[in-house]
């Protein structure tokens, strides 16, 4: 499973109860110390307000192109592909900051696990992606 993969496991559908369920997980199995458990937490905050900034990018490009759409169909203008372009370029590249920084702080917290709790999360994404079919 690739890192937007497990990423959506862990935090779709139920967000809040599936991330504190997480946490309280990965920290008995992991067996994380403080500063682990700190990071993992701050990381997770972190994701939740960015997702929603991802939500409300995704949400705003969305109206704006709709609205592109409607001026052009209310008369025999044609469409404006370099607006729609730019709007769509826009979002993109704010998804793409975003989600550069969500893909830094889980490596940061990736780094700071011992060669044991690594491989002891790497197995249980594994199980975790082949027992709900997430291939």
């Amino acid at each position: 499973m690739n890192t937007a993969g497990f990423l959506q496991r862990i935090f779709g559908g139920c967000r809040q109860h599936k991330q504190q369920w997480f946490i309280r997980r990965a920290s008995k199995k992991l067996k994380l110390d403080d500063t682990q458990q700190n990071q993992l937490t701050a990381f997770i905050d972190q994701f939740q307000r960015d997702h929603g900034d991802i939500e409300q990018t995704r949400n705003n490009s969305r109206n704006r192109v709709l609205s592109l759409l409607l001026q052009t169909g209310s008369d025999e203008k044609k469409t404006d592909r370099e607006q729609l372009k730019s709007v769509l370029q826009d979002s993109l590249l704010s998804m793409q900051q975003t989600v550069n920084g969500m893909v830094d702080n889980f490596a940061d917290f990736i780094d700071n696990l011992n060669p044991q709790q690594r491989q002891q999360l790497y197995q249980y994404v594994g199980h975790q992606s082949h027992r709900h079919c997430y291939h």
